[in-house]
């Protein structure tokens, strides 16, 4: 039964390991410079993408950028260009913005809006802390 044995145990092997591809296609990337008012979620938003994966492309530890910096960008569709935001066609209702003022935090927007959580906001804005800039624009969804 040793060969038996040795078929079953190759066989299952097989089923677990797949080979890799030998060639993946790597999504066209741009070089985009920041201006004057730009934040990474406008940015994010702008391309179709995510601000952490803005960050990790660009080797960032937080959110911070300056005007004239260059980011690497790989856009969701890259013949596209800039995208219109997907979550306003999704739904019947656009989702509204909301301008952070001094002192505001998640927990005080999330009370602004009915049925909005603090967790809601932090994933409509692809936020992983709980820091905030006046004058960050936050979008609102509402459907």
């Amino acid at each position: 039964h040793e060969n038996a044995i040795y078929d079953y145990a190759e066989a299952e092997f097989n089923k677990k390991e797949k080979p890799l591809p030998e060639l993946f296609e790597q999504p066209e990337k741009i070089r985009y410079r920041v201006r004057k008012g730009d934040y990474l979620g406008k940015i994010a938003e702008r391309y179709g993408v995510g601000v952490s994966q803005l960050r990790r492309w660009n080797g960032m530890r937080n959110n911070t950028i300056r005007v004239g910096q260059r980011l690497t960008i790989y856009p969701r569709n890259p013949s596209a260009g800039p995208v219109a935001s997907a979550s306003s066609t999704a739904s019947n209702e656009a989702p509204q913005t909301y301008t952070v003022k001094s002192g505001d935090s998640l927990w005080s927007i999330s009370q602004k809006f009915p049925g909005v959580t603090v967790q809601h906001i932090k994933n409509w804005n692809d936020i992983s802390g709980t820091k905030l800039k006046p004058g960050m624009k936050l979008k609102i969804s509402k459907g």
